[in-house]
């Protein structure tokens, strides 16, 4: 009777031991997840950034090209006057 006594309660331990262990991982699993999704996070908002600062440059290469345009004619417009005098 000792004998079965002791494999029991050795058998009942090992399975404490065991979900004590699987506690853990599922704990550390989640804490992983939880960092997965706050570096998420932070690659979209700097992929969000990103965008703002390409619009950005889009923006003012448009006004660049506006303002070229302006000074062609202005010199074109100069020159004629120099020319005809």
């Amino acid at each position: 009777m000792g004998t079965i006594t002791a494999t029991i309660s050795e058998a009942v331990e090992q399975q404490g031991m065991a979900a004590s262990a699987i506690a853990r991982n599922v704990q550390e699993a989640a804490a992983g997840t939880a960092d997965a999704s706050a570096s998420i996070g932070d690659v979209a908002n700097a992929a969000r950034k990103t965008g703002d600062g390409a619009d950005a440059v889009v923006s003012a290469a448009g006004n660049l090209v506006s303002g070229s345009n302006r000074l062609r004619g202005q010199v074109r417009e100069f020159l004629k006057q120099v020319v005809n005098g």
